[in-house]
């Protein structure tokens, strides 16, 4: 997709003027490893170890890989130490095959990951019961909003997500300084945060939902900007500081970077034409998470590198699946890249919005920390070459999501980009879930990242 070759001082020191179209040489390129620990689907040792990944790697030329790791499924201190060897034997692959295809540095993105709150809510990451009593089920999906007002308000809480974090973090001092050649550790303190609500935001008829989360995304998330989000990233360095011992934090800080991933709805800007417009997405203010740069630990001042990771899918959801209680409206937007709505220039009107919220704003430099869609939207290659336009104009690049291994077959050369399954469960077709160059959708893993290259 996006030329590799990352310029670590300009993207991690915020040197560039503008976006980041002034310097085309410095993107990421890649993708996600989804949910270590996950049951049936998630990475193990033997998916990283197998020959065809190292492959991959090379024949693809990605300089990025973002591992999730997830508490509710790392809930013993065996799956904890198995992860660990995990992202080991992770940088050991990286390290073999760095060169191979021009490569000069690889950066690892270590993401503690969370979807709809835990399996409370019906997802995964924070693990079940840490919130009493029960909020919701995990068929409402009002459950995440009340959750999290919980999650925000809970001290302990947040120091026991943070608690289970260091267990990794505690691993990284010595990969990164062993490595330090040539790899850069991110770090991601939580994926896709979610602003609370005490009120139910999607019960009631259509125009009942609409005027309250109109009200949620203009007043209650932009509040918690300040008020819960940046607090909980500062907890978070401070728990990296407790954890990294002191003779050595300066020189982790500085071979390291952290991800901030925004709100939900401020992954969203853009403007529905009708009447005089409607803004969709949040207009908050992420001027204070500049504090996050500096970090002071005992009397003693130490530089923080952020990047923020804003997530891409407007327009891009698989018309087979509708979420449930979205109107008509909702869904057209959500699953069709070609409408009034959702196109090309309210697109670039998001990376835009992007580029002045988070670099100018916030100070951070921006990269796309997830997008995708699926084969079953009739634009997806036309969305696809769109985000590519964009992200390589206003961002340092992006990384699909997500790179899957297929555990009911023996095939381990593919690209497996997509979802085994949809959410009723039926399993997509076999040349949908395994892309390999020349088969139906081969051309897709050209559209994305610019060429396809199959296996060695």
């Amino acid at each position: 997709m996006l030329k590799i070759n990352i310029a670590l001082a300009v993207a991690l020191a915020g040197l560039m003027a503008g976006p980041a179209q002034a310097a085309d040489a410095n993107r990421f390129s890649g993708v996600s490893l989804p949910i270590l620990g996950f049951p049936g689907g998630g990475v193990t040792r033997e998916f990283v170890q197998h020959p065809s990944f190292a492959e991959n790697l090379c024949a693809m030329d990605w300089n990025t890989l973002r591992l999730q790791v997830v508490w509710s499924f790392l809930d013993s201190q065996e799956k904890v130490d198995e992860a660990i060897l995990i992202l080991k034997d992770l940088v050991t692959v990286l390290d073999g095959v760095r060169g191979c295809a021009g490569q000069s540095r690889f950066y690892l993105i270590v993401d503690f990951h969370q979807f709809r709150f835990g399996p409370d809510c019906g997802g995964h990451g924070i693990p079940s019961g840490k919130i009493a009593p029960p909020t919701a089920t995990p068929s409402d999906l009002n459950c995440p909003f009340l959750a999290f007002e919980g999650f925000w308000r809970n001290a302990e809480l947040r120091a026991e997500w943070n608690r289970f974090a260091m267990q990794v973090v505690a691993e990284l001092p010595d990969i990164a300084d062993v490595n330090r050649d040539w790899l850069t550790i991110a770090i991601e303190p939580i994926n896709e945060p979610v602003a609370g609500s005490e009120v139910r935001l999607f019960d009631g008829n259509p125009v009942q939902q609409a005027f309250k989360v109109w009200y949620y995304v203009a007043s209650g998330q932009s509040g918690q900007i300040d008020s819960r989000l940046l607090p909980f990233y500062r907890e978070f360095l401070q728990a990296v500081a407790d954890t990294v011992p002191p003779h050595r934090l300066a020189t982790f800080l500085s071979q390291t970077f952290f991800v901030m991933d925004p709100f939900l709805f401020d992954h969203l800007a853009f403007t529905v034409p009708i009447g005089r417009g409607i803004t969709i997405g949040s207009d908050g203010n992420y001027s204070n998470a500049r504090s996050l740069k500096t970090l002071t630990v005992r009397g003693t001042s130490y530089s923080a590198n952020w990047l923020a990771g804003p997530h891409h899918y407007v327009g891009a959801y698989d018309p087979a699946n509708p979420i449930p209680t979205f109107g008509s409206l909702g869904k057209y937007l959500l699953y069709s890249a070609t409408n009034p709505f959702v196109n090309r220039a309210q697109m670039e009107k998001r990376f835009q919005k992007w580029d002045e919220r988070f670099r100018v704003e916030a100070g951070m430099h921006v990269f796309v920390g997830e997008y995708g869609t699926y084969t079953r939207l009739p634009a997806y290659k036309a969305w696809i070459q769109d985000v590519n336009e964009f992200a390589t104009r206003y961002t340092l690049g992006g990384l699909w999501y997500q790179y899957r291994q297929d555990l009911f077959t023996d095939d381990q050369t593919s690209y497996n980009l997509l979802r085994r399954f949809d959410d009723d469960g039926v399993p997509y077709p076999l040349d949908v879930q395994r892309l390999k160059c020349g088969e139906q959708f081969g051309s897709m893993v050209e559209t994305i990242f610019g060429r396809c290259v199959d296996p060695f």
